[in-house]
């Protein structure tokens, strides 16, 4: 069952307003009760909220969303995502992936509009990128994410006035894991294991043998090399 808000303004205007929350009709086990019973407590949350909005006259803007285009908002990703045309596409991809499961995680349905989409969902999908990631995939998933809002905010097919991730600030969150270091018996083994790409890998070789990380050395030219030594600034 999905659920939605139907409230009055001061005119007596009816307004329905679905929340993209879904509930199961009848629960068969633990398991759909406990779903529905943190549904409902989200739910409650925004209908408190709406009535904030109410009485501090805010509640215009909710009105005023309600004219931007009633879009899907995993549907709108997904077709930037196809679009896409630079180089992190692969990335995009990824985080849309973690969308999805956090959405799945939460509760919320496959069909949440756009206009529910605010400051809160995306502080909690932060906080779900936190936890399923490591080192620096988070805040660079994060930011890929904020990338999109951006996007979504502007120009004609825009789906937001403003992006709700505007004054959200990820910082690293440092969980002490530390970077696997191949031993020398292991990088002999990869040297003597056939490849599907030799290009790659030599490249990955070179990159143990240098340090380098992959982006640098993909940005490699000639003139990096100045007689016997390799230079590059990062």
């Amino acid at each position: 069952i999905s659920l939605y808000l139907d409230w009055y303004d001061g005119n007596g205007k009816r307004t329905k307003e679905y929340l993209g929350l879904s509930i199961y009709a009848k629960p068969k086990d633990r398991l759909e009760k406990d779903h529905n019973k943190n549904i409902f407590i989200k739910a409650e949350q925004i209908r408190t909220d709406r009535e904030k909005q109410y009485f501090d006259n805010t509640i215009d803007e909710i009105l005023k969303n309600k004219k931007l285009p009633a879009v899907v908002f995993l549907q709108h990703f997904k077709e930037y995502i196809t679009n896409y045309k630079l180089a992190d596409k692969r990335v995009m991809r990824a985080v849309y992936g973690q969308l999805e499961s956090f959405m799945d995680l939460d509760g919320f349905g496959k069909d949440l509009p756009a206009s529910q989409i605010n400051q809160d969902f995306c502080n909690d999908f932060k906080t779900y990128l936190d936890n399923a990631l490591q080192r620096e995939s988070p805040k660079t998933y994060f930011q890929r994410f904020k990338k999109y809002l951006n996007h979504a905010s502007n120009g004609r097919d825009r789906i937001f006035r403003e992006s709700p991730a505007k004054n959200i600030v990820h910082k690293q969150v440092e969980k002490g894991s530390e970077k696997d270091i191949l031993t020398i018996e292991e990088l002999r083994l990869l040297i003597n294991t056939d490849c599907g790409n030799e290009e790659v890998k030599r490249a990955f070789l070179f990159c143990c043998n240098t340090g380098l990380r992959q982006v640098d050395a993909q940005q490699l030219k000639w003139k990096n090399i100045k007689q016997e030594t390799l230079e590059i600034k990062q």
